[in-house]
């Protein structure tokens, strides 16, 4: 049996371990999908090894510091003087960094918005009511927006292929819905 799909619901180091097993086995699936948490060149596609990764797949909301598309980026190089400023010793090409970055700015964000009143019906309502906020470091054309009902920010991405070098885009913005 032939398997096309296989996708991998895994953070990095077992996300790297699956595709080097699939592809020593010799499976070729004609797609593969990597959860948005572990799809990053330096924790999960270069242990993986960059050859058997190529053509892995996934969804994405934040841009990866370690392409080199992201090099002149003025929000990345931001981002890369804050990490070397606060924490030395942490890679900045981390997904994990990068994801800690968006969300001290969330936290900052909601509470800038509650002002005074830090009541905790208050902060819930701030953090489920974010209306086009962008964070720096999401990529390009992204924003979240939440409500009371529905508690995700995260409604849109953008669709990556990794070629081996780097993750590329494929076509436009997509709704997660």
């Amino acid at each position: 049996m032939t398997v096309h799909l296989i996708v991998y619901f895994t953070l990095a180091r077992a996300g790297a371990q699956a595709i080097r097993k699939v592809y020593d086995m010799g499976w070729r699936p004609q797609q593969q999908y990597m959860t948005y948490v572990a799809a990053f060149i330096k924790s999960t596609f270069e242990p993986a090894g960059l050859d058997k990764s190529t053509g892995v797949m996934s969804l994405a909301y934040v841009k990866d510091t370690a392409q080199s598309t992201w090099d002149k980026d003025a929000e990345t190089i931001e981002f890369k003087e804050f990490m070397k400023k606060y924490v030395p010793n942490e890679d900045v090409t981390s997904g994990i960094a990068v994801g800690g970055y968006l969300s001290a700015q969330a936290i900052e964000y909601v509470l800038r918005q509650a002002g005074d009143n830090l009541t905790r019906e208050n902060v819930l309502r701030q953090a489920t009511s974010l209306k086009n906020v962008r964070f720096k470091m999401m990529l390009p054309g992204l924003t979240l927006n939440n409500s009371s009902t529905n508690y995700s920010p995260y409604s849109k991405f953008q669709l990556l292929r990794f070629n081996g070098k780097e993750m590329e885009q494929i076509g436009e913005i997509m709704s997660g819905k």
